[in-house]
């Protein structure tokens, strides 16, 4: 008898063809990767900035109902880890607060122009233009995550 032979697993061709769908998946998966291991290396700075994972445990563990629970490290949009304010801030910390946000194609303007957090109270929209965030979303963003951390 003549049947149709069985066609291997994944269809015609198998996996040996690849799909415009299989390249953009791998695609997409190793965007994805590439964010998550940035958002790591981003969290384990933080860590040892504020004296590793050890201390961030013990502050959690003390509770909110401790004596020093104000010396906790909450996590923040992005997983930054915080305990000052942004007018407190170093450049590298908020060059980080932009790569939290998304907007880490602006760090080497703010990196260039010394924006430390005393600077990053006193900026407005207009200033933010000069600076090249050329987006009136991204300006909204910069000014909102300052605010939110006055």
């Amino acid at each position: 008898d003549e049947s149709m032979p069985e066609q291997p697993p994944g269809g015609v061709g198998g996996a040996t063809q690849p799909s415009a769908f299989g390249a953009y998946s791998a695609a997409r998966l190793q965007s994805i990767r590439d964010k998550l291991i940035q958002q790591v290396q981003l969290l384990h700075m933080e860590l040892d900035r504020h004296g590793g994972a050890e201390r961030l445990v013990a502050s959690a563990s003390r509770g909110a109902g401790s004596e020093d629970a104000g010396d906790s490290l909450p996590l923040q949009a992005g997983m930054q880890l915080r305990e000052r304010r942004m007018a407190e801030f170093s450049v590298d910390e908020v060059c980080e607060q932009l790569q939290a946000l998304g907007l880490g194609q602006y760090e080497v303007v703010f990196r260039r122009r010394d924006v430390d957090g005393s600077r990053m109270m006193e900026v407005d929209e207009g200033e933010l233009a000069s600076l090249g965030v050329d987006h009136r979303m991204h300006r909204a963003s910069i000014l909102r995550m300052r605010d939110e951390l006055a």
